[in-house]
């Protein structure tokens, strides 16, 4: 038999018994204070998560004000489920609540991005805003020294300046940049890069230096002129078989052939009248003693021969051992105390070539690269169809830390035949 104790006078009865012997405490219907409880815990729990989601449904409704009327009808029919709620129910309602929390999150996140996106976009446009007065204080104009109007720079709108100095030396389209009120130039024919600091409220005197030996330090003053009239002018080079490309390179047309020369190469006067058919170019660098000639010269090796279109020279007689004397009696001409060796044969571009090494002096027809103890190479092509050798010889004081070799294979590859 079960038992429980009395809550007033703690004697043990038996638990159906409805009222205490000696205190006369009348006990209630177990079931019923158990379903009150019950029914006390769901109201509750009802009550808790009604509030909770009319909370969400308000930011939700705050956020996408289009969805309110979804929102309301499911307000509506949470608010009929809770009349007839139950265990089961109540944790299908909890689970909508957190899918409404996770959406709200995922809302909240989505706006976060939008506006990072927004931020971004606005300080991309604050950068190019920031690039267009960059543009605008940039000291644009052509700028013509002061002491002797003997050197010129352009600086263009484009990012790119020109360099002229009396005509005869000049390096064209080089990228320039400007920052903290300077600018700078790096010139690739003298070795060096040139600065100048602009009064942004009177650019119109500008000093250009350099920590290089190579560069004289000059002032030059704004002339009137545009850069775009300025660059009109035509760039001649000392040879006429040479001509200047836009970009500063240059073209030199040899022997009926015609080789690309790069631009830290500059043509040079210096080739003898003797020679007819060549064109020269050098690279010198005195800050660190170096300087490098290449010569490209043309041979018509049928000249005396009666019928010079009867006569080709063909590939197969075109070896070392036929080409030796007379590439030696060419280089003759430019070069004292050499050696050529290590002959090896290919073809560019179609041309049979033979490629030497080489050791020697130019002579002192070629000024700034005379006298120097210079190794390099030697190629002659074999242009049969206008019965010519044509020769580019390079020769370099050869250092550590710079070569034109890697030009010189590049100058090579570059060579076509003249329709």
């Amino acid at each position: 038999m079960q038992l429980k104790n009395c809550p007033q006078c703690g004697k043990r009865l038996p638990s159906n018994i409805k009222s205490c012997p000696d205190c006369s405490f009348e006990f209630q219907n177990n079931s019923t204070i158990s379903n009150k409880k019950s029914y006390r815990k769901i109201i509750l729990i009802v009550f808790s998560l009604l509030m909770v989601l009319g909370v969400v449904c308000g930011i939700y409704m705050l956020c996408k004000p289009a969805n309110s009327d979804k929102m309301s009808a499911g307000s509506d029919s949470n608010g009929m489920i809770s009349e007839s709620l139950t265990s089961d129910t109540k944790d299908i309602l909890a689970d909508s609540i957190d899918i409404n929390v996770d959406r709200d999150n995922t809302l909240e996140e989505k706006k976060d991005l939008s506006d990072e996106l927004k931020n971004t976009e606005k300080n991309k446009l604050s950068e190019d805003a920031s690039d267009t007065v960059f543009e605008e204080t940039a000291p644009i104009g052509v700028y013509i020294s002061i002491l002797d109007n003997m050197e010129t720079i352009v600086i263009n709108d484009d990012g790119l300046a020109y360099y002229y100095y009396d005509s005869e030396f000049f390096e064209l389209a080089i990228p320039w940049t400007y920052e903290n009120n300077e600018i700078s130039i790096p010139l690739s024919k003298l070795h060096c890069t040139i600065k100048a600091t602009v009064d942004p409220e009177d650019p119109s005197n500008l000093t250009f230096t350099s920590d290089s030996i190579n560069w004289n330090t000059f002032t030059a003053s704004l002339n009137e002129i545009s850069p775009k009239d300025y660059l009109k002018r035509t760039v001649l080079p000392y040879d006429d078989d040479v001509e200047v490309t836009t970009d500063g390179s240059m073209l030199a047309n040899i022997g009926n052939m015609t080789f690309e020369v790069p631009k830290n190469f500059r043509n040079s006067s210096d080739v003898p009248a003797s020679i007819a058919d060549a064109a020269l170019f050098i690279d010198t660098n005195p800050e660190n003693l170096y300087s490098g000639g290449l010569v490209i010269t043309g041979i018509d090796w049928s000249e005396g021969l009666k019928d010079k279109e009867a006569f080709i020279f063909p590939d197969d007689k075109f070896i070392p051992e036929e080409v030796a004397p007379l590439l030696e009696e060419s280089i003759s001409g430019f070069c004292e105390k050499f050696t050529i060796s290590n002959p090896s044969e290919t073809y560019i571009n179609g041309i049979k070539a033979i490629t030497y090494d080489i050791n020697g002096y130019f002579n002192r027809n070629f000024g700034p690269v005379a006298g120097y103890n210079s190794t390099g190479k030697t190629t002659v092509f074999n242009n049969a169809e206008s019965h010519r050798f044509v020769i580019v010889t390079f020769l370099e004081n050869t250092l550590e830390t710079y070569s034109n070799l890697t030009n010189y294979q590049a100058i090579l590859d570059s060579a076509i035949k003249a329709p």
